[in-house]
């Protein structure tokens, strides 16, 4: 049994974003396909591997290429003995794990930017209150002052 190894990028899509906007429904996950091939297509063949974009829309639609290495796990699941195991060989299950793992820990660090954006927004608009309007929050430790200098910059 032949056995490859492919790398793959995870990338989510919003087609609604300006850059997607005038595109047909469908299209924006196949030039995100496109461009991951692009970026990091070479780089796996030079390697001996293949590359597979895994791309997916906000709405949940996975992209072609997406689909396709699913199904080739799948396939290649279904055509091997149990006994013929291999030791980089990932089942459907071990990939989707693996994938689920990865999107979240993205998705966390995307809010932990996020929340060090607005601490320092927060921390600036402090900074420009004059000493007088910031004698009602002298007494609250700072945490609390920039939470409320957040929450008012937002109002």
């Amino acid at each position: 049994m032949f056995y490859r190894t492919v790398d793959f990028d995870v990338s989510g899509v919003n087609p609604h974003v300006p850059s997607y906007v005038d595109m047909a429904p469908g299209m924006a996950m196949v030039a995100r396909e496109k461009y991951k091939i692009s970026k990091y297509g070479t780089h796996s063949q030079r390697g001996g591997r293949t590359f597979a974009p895994f791309v997916l829309d906000s709405y949940g639609c996975l992209a072609p290429a997406a689909l396709q290495l699913l199904k080739d796990i799948r396939d290649e699941s279904l055509s091997v003995p149990l006994a013929a195991s291999h030791p980089f060989r990932m089942s459907r299950s071990s990939f989707l794990a693996e994938l689920s793992c990865a999107w979240q820990f993205d998705n966390a660090r995307i809010v932990v930017q996020w929340m060090t954006l607005v601490r320092g927004a927060a921390q600036r608009s402090l900074n420009t209150l004059s000493p007088g309007a910031m004698a009602p929050f002298a007494a609250l430790p700072l945490s609390s002052v920039a939470g409320v200098a957040a929450a008012s910059s937002l109002v």
